[in-house]
């Protein structure tokens, strides 16, 4: 029996109208295996990149720049990687109003928020309603470790550094401080804090003042500390209010040991307080400079930006890649990439290995420095 050749090409003309529907519906790339083009993935950030902390959020947002750059260079898990940034302007309402458009977006599951510790807790609520992932690599408050399971922080916290210095004053004998707190969030939690602690060993804080930010004339505050002649003083804020108190305070023929954490490791503190601010002690969040991917990550800032990194670089360029990785191994919600990050141990980060705790906190490295010769300096003894 002879197959009606018309009858072949008939079944050959449908079969080819079958493949040409599929290609037009599903696409050559998916029918093979391989993706048109790599997927796009977003990740977002409201920080404080005008206003008074605005060169903390210039930090973090050049060291997520720099991670976004090597992301992309080797495809990380076969994704382009855009970075959406939102400036809050130093002003909580603004940020939330930010953090709330942004976590509307469906293709945005992550959000970096800081530096001001008072924008992320008022973000945290939404975040946690949302399902959104917040991550604050540059927000010390206290108050963040129990701000809800959807908030996660790469920055040492504030309590750690405050009993530490508390722990660290009265091992060298000082017993009675004064203390120049921010009026904010984390001002006055770090005041509760060191108070508390410092307490528990027999130290006293005699006598407390608040510093807004933004402002320069801290003469009346300066002048009250002065009157009660306490002999060390404990700051905590920004670098830029500390160095007018620090100033205002000498101008005023007051000059008492000055102690202080890792916001004031600032140039605009030197500019400012001058000679002043010699002998000042800190406690400061500090990478491992001996680790290796610590060195590579610097070299490459330096390449980048022309300038040394800090902490809030290196926390900015941490903050994009756990959250790439919490992408790449499967989170595609909030909800999987939250519960990827609440499991983090000992993820390569550029200043050491980071793990979060039950908090959503870490663990990082202090080291004691000092101004020296006009210098930010480990201290010696």
């Amino acid at each position: 029996m002879k197959t009606s050749t018309k009858y072949i090409c008939g079944i050959g003309f449908v079969v080819l109208v079958v493949i040409v529907v599929l290609l037009l519906v599903f696409g050559l790339p998916r029918l093979i295996g391989k993706p048109a083009e790599p997927e796009a993935v977003t990740i977002a950030a409201v920080l404080d990149l005008t206003g008074p902390p605005a060169v903390y959020g210039k930090w973090t947002q050049q060291g997520m720049e720099l991670a976004a750059d090597e992301l992309n260079a080797e495809a990380y898990g076969d994704y382009t990687w855009e970075l959406v940034f939102e400036d809050s302007q130093s002003d909580v309402k603004t940020g939330v109003s930010a953090f709330t458009k942004l976590a509307s977006e469906p293709t945005i599951q992550t959000i970096v928020v800081g530096p001001n510790s008072s924008t992320v807790l008022g973000c945290a609520p939404i975040a946690n309603e949302t399902e959104r992932v917040l991550l604050a690599p540059a927000s010390s408050s206290p108050n963040i470790t129990e701000a809800g399971s959807y908030i996660f922080r790469n920055r040492l916290s504030g309590s750690q550094e405050m009993i530490k210095l508390a722990e660290y004053l009265i091992g060298v004998g000082v017993m009675e401080v004064g203390f120049a707190a921010m009026n904010n969030d984390m001002g006055i939690a770090y005041e509760d804090t060191f108070r508390e602690d410092f307490a528990e060993s027999g130290g006293t804080v005699v006598e407390t003042v608040y510093l807004d930010l933004g402002v320069t004339d801290f003469r009346t505050e300066a002048s009250k500390i002065k009157e009660i002649g306490v002999g060390a003083v404990v700051l905590a804020g920004p670098a830029k209010e500390s160095a007018y108190f620090i100033k205002q305070s000498f101008e005023l023929g007051y000059d008492p040991a000055w102690y202080s954490t890792t916001p004031v490791e600032n140039e605009e503190l030197l500019t400012i307080a001058g000679a002043a601010a010699e002998g000042l002690v800190y406690i400061a969040e500090a990478a491992d400079l001996e680790y290796p991917k610590y060195q590579e990550f610097a070299d490459a800032f330096r390449a980048k930006f022309g300038e040394e990194p800090n902490i809030y670089c290196v926390n900015g360029y941490d903050a994009a890649k756990i959250i790439a990785y919490g992408i790449v191994e499967g989170g595609k919600t909030g909800p999987e990439i939250q519960a990827i990050l609440a499991t983090l141990k000992d993820f390569e980060g550029a200043g050491g290995l980071l793990s979060f705790d039950e908090n959503g906190d870490i663990e990082k490295q202090v080291l004691m420095k000092e101004v020296r010769d006009g210098k930010f300096v480990i201290k010696e003894d």
